[in-house]
């Protein structure tokens, strides 16, 4: 996976972030949990990230990572989820939105530039107590499928 690990983040170039960071990206660690994923918090420039490797066999549960890139662009659109960054064939890069709890997000001790870590960002907005989950779901713009 190490190997898989370091040709995924040498794609960096493709991956949408603006403004684009300076240096490389380079992993912070490992993230827990995942059936069929494994998944990375990276750090690039002031930038976290999260990058899902697929698994042994990514195509057993109907994986079509180009489809998850537009549904989650769609959720992400809608407040709902992260944005995400970049869907290769076998992976998929969006925004860290922190660990519960945290102090702050950058999670490896240090802010940029040796600077204090940044504030904690706004935690994804709660549906519990709002307005029926399916609702908010009947507004968020699902992009239609192209044709195989």
């Amino acid at each position: 996976m190490a190997t898989r690990l370091a040709a995924t983040l040498a794609t960096c170039a493709a991956w949408a972030i603006d403004p684009r960071p300076s240096g490389e990206p380079r992993v912070l660690r490992r993230l827990p949990g995942g059936e069929s994923n494994e998944s990375w918090l990276v750090a690039w420039g002031d930038a976290r990230l999260v990058l899902r490797l697929d698994g042994l066999d990514p195509a057993a549960p109907g994986l079509d990572r180009a489809e998850e890139v537009a549904l989650q662009g769609a959720a992400a659109a809608a407040g709902l989820a992260p944005q995400p960054r970049f869907g290769g064939a076998d992976f998929l890069v969006s925004d860290y939105v922190g660990d519960p709890g945290s102090k702050h997000v950058s999670d490896d001790g240090e802010g940029p530039r040796g600077e204090p870590p940044p504030p904690p960002r706004a935690p994804m907005p709660s549906l519990l107590g709002a307005e029926p989950f399916a609702d908010v779901l009947s507004r968020v713009a699902v992009p239609a499928k192209s044709p195989s």
